[in-house]
């Protein structure tokens, strides 16, 4: 890939979930933290003293030979007990029976030794409980310039719509885990970072400025919001693992969060996220925990009880194996969620979640996943049932 986004090398290790081609990511990190970038090459022609015209500089000096392209679609179908208008509709379950979930083109330039471009182009399907997206679109979903040489400096510049680095996740998973849900972030953003590139144990952080479009009531116009990260790892196929804190200043930056507000909160909350992985030989193991560092006012998001405003969290542990087996790539899994005081953003107490993937073809990979869900009690303004899900992805990829 001759693009690598500069926010992925600061993690070690990507969360391990059953969604196929998961990121970033993420992240996923949290690049699309979040598609996976695959290397294509433009091939320059040779063109012959009798073919020759006249071209421009900029192709005479083969510029399109700095442009790598990259892309993949997943296809969804869902069966088993779907929710309905009267179902608990969880935030991050794409409830359609059949869904194009998204089909994706990520192109990448080197515009120059500190310069690089990343343009990333997605349409997705899924239903309007997935996540933010409410009806079929084409989207220009990231777009930004990162300034950077590691050979020079391990600082970086990142400019542009963007996953900021606030959780890690798979932005595009068959369900998102409920960290996902009160995590992710695709926003206009400027992000400053370091990472020291170590091939022992390596250093990395970032700090960014966004405006989330979100208004404080009694204001007039929006306030910046912006977070940071702090982290450390040592990428190993014998062990590897890695650590990394992050803040958010106002919660409103998280897409969810602001679509579940209507961009509009009475009492700021910040948030904190913790992102750990490990991993030997085929076995890696991550964690990812979400937190309101304080409560939202009871008329922005209310706790069990009505009269109170809630105080949520999120936990996600996953422990997945790949392996092997009559020469096909082959990857198991298994996920826990829970989440605390976070009924009224529609997300279930807790999830276990069992996957398998299998690599059919080149670039072509089925994944199957079941979900158990559990609501909140009803004395805790939940529906106190269980529900039941199973997904498959057929996930194709090139570049």
């Amino acid at each position: 890939m001759k693009l690598k986004l500069v926010v992925a090398s600061m993690s070690a290790l990507a969360l391990i979930s059953c969604p196929v081609f998961a990121a970033d990511a993420v992240a996923v990190a949290p690049q699309h933290k979040n598609h996976a970038k695959m290397h294509h090459k433009a091939v320059a022609h040779n063109l012959k003293g009798e073919e020759a015209m006249p071209v421009s500089s900029s192709l005479a000096s083969g510029w399109f030979n700095k442009i790598s392209l990259n892309g993949g679609i997943n296809a969804d179908t869902k069966i088993g007990n779907l929710y309905d208008t009267n179902g608990p509709s969880y935030t991050g379950e794409n409830v359609k029976r059949m869904s194009l979930n998204n089909a994706f083109v990520n192109v990448n330039a080197d515009v120059n030794d500190w310069t690089k471009a990343f343009v990333g182009l997605s349409y997705q399907d899924a239903s309007a409980n997935y996540g933010a997206a409410s009806a079929a679109n084409l989207s220009l979903e990231q777009g930004y310039v990162t300034l950077a040489n590691a050979s020079v400096t391990p600082a970086y510049l990142k400019i542009g719509k963007q996953f900021t680095n606030f959780g890690m996740y798979d932005a595009h998973a068959l369900i998102q885990p409920m960290t996902t849900a009160l995590s992710e972030s695709l926003q206009d953003a400027i992000t400053v970072g370091f990472d020291t590139g170590m091939t022992g144990i390596n250093f990395y952080g970032s700090a960014y400025g966004l405006d989330d479009g979100s208004v404080q009531l009694g204001h007039s116009s929006t306030s910046m919001n912006g977070g940071a990260r702090l982290g450390i790892g040592q990428t190993n196929d014998q062990l590897g693992w890695n650590l990394s804190a992050d803040y958010l200043n106002n919660l409103t930056g998280v897409n969810n969060i602001a679509t579940r507000l209507n961009n509009v909160y009475e009492t700021r909350v910040g948030g904190a996220a913790i992102n750990a992985d490990i991993n030997s030989g085929g076995f890696k193991l991550g964690m990812r925990y979400v937190q309101a560092l304080t409560s939202f006012a009871a008329t922005d998001i209310a706790s069990t009880n009505p009269a109170n405003g809630a105080k949520p969290y999120a936990a996600n542990i996953t422990a997945g194996y790949g392996f092997n087996a009559m020469n096909v790539d082959q990857n198991v899994s298994l996920a826990y969620d829970m989440t605390h005081d976070a009924v009224n953003l529609n997300l279930p107490l807790n999830r276990w979640t069992v996957g398998y993937d299998v690599a059919v073809l080149k670039n072509a990979t089925v994944g199957a996943e079941f979900n158990h869900d559990k609501d909140y009690s009803q004395a805790n303004t939940g529906t106190g049932t269980t529900n039941n899900q199973f997904g498959v992805r057929v996930g194709v990829k090139f570049g």
